[in-house]
């Protein structure tokens, strides 16, 4: 499964499907398709006819789908689905959640990524500055990374957030800023995870990271250039560090019966 990108808000876990949180709320707000009508899918065609376009939707996965081509969703789409919902192969593509060519504004949150060897990338290209410098505002909150090697975020140019997510078994490299992108790590806990955070890995120039309140398992990091990035610009509450493993595993990837849009 593989989603490019543009402004929107993928939202998974919000009660109301306009709510905003972190890097969704600046600038004029993101609301991905709380102002259109509301589409349920069970199969492949259904979801990539229902995200396609600039329409504002919201789409609800509510059957197991396994996907057979890369997904690109559209501008002004909010995607719902309970635990499970969307599966394929062994790094059948690339990235699972990979953000692109300017991509602004986004938050991810209450997901589960699993088995899967490169989850999410930030930045496609060392050579597409001219696109990304400035761009890239990227939050990652309560999600839990499960069985993958690496790209937990990777990170190029652009500005990430990362509080609250938990990892377990991962082989590589977890967090990895790169090309002078800025990463700010807050209270993540992270189980049997080799390297969970890096800078200076895969690209021609070196990232920037910053890390508190982390609980790294006795793995070690390896930050070779320390961030300037050290408040976001909006308010947020974290959870307390030795809470966030019971806390992800119990609601990450799932949308509950009682939650309504």
């Amino acid at each position: 499964m593989n989603f490019i990108f543009l402004p929107l808000l993928l939202v998974v876990h919000c009660g109301i499907v306009h709510c905003q949180e972190e890097f969704a709320t600046l600038g004029d707000g993101t609301t991905g398709g709380a102002t259109g009508s509301t589409v349920s899918v069970c199969t492949e065609a259904e979801l990539i006819a229902a995200v396609s376009g600039n329409i504002p939707r919201i789409v609800r996965v509510m059957c197991h789908i396994e996907l057979t081509a890369m997904v690109k969703i559209g501008s002004n789409k909010s995607i719902l689905g309970s635990s499970n919902n969307l599966d394929h192969g062994e790094d059948y593509y690339d990235g699972l959640l990979d953000m692109i060519n300017g991509a602004e504004l986004i938050t991810v949150s209450w997901n589960k990524f699993h088995d899967h060897w490169k989850t999410s990338l930030i930045g496609n290209s060392d050579d597409n500055g001219h696109h990304d410098i400035g761009k890239l505002h990227v939050t990652f909150h309560h999600n839990y990374f499960v069985n993958c090697n690496s790209r937990l975020p990777s990170l190029r140019f652009g500005t990430s957030h990362i509080y609250n997510n938990y990892y377990h078994n991962v082989t590589g490299s977890a967090i990895n800023s790169r090309m002078g992108a800025q990463v700010l790590v807050e209270s993540n806990v992270f189980r049997n995870s080799k390297a969970p955070i890096s800078t200076n890995l895969y690209s021609r120039e070196e990232g920037f990271a910053l890390e508190r309140n982390n609980d790294f398992g006795g793995s070690e990091i390896d930050i070779t250039q320390f961030g300037s990035f050290t408040s976001p610009p909006y308010t947020y509450r974290t959870d307390r560090l030795s809470k966030v493993p019971y806390l992800v595993q119990r609601n990450a990837g799932r949308l509950k019966s009682k939650e309504t849009i």
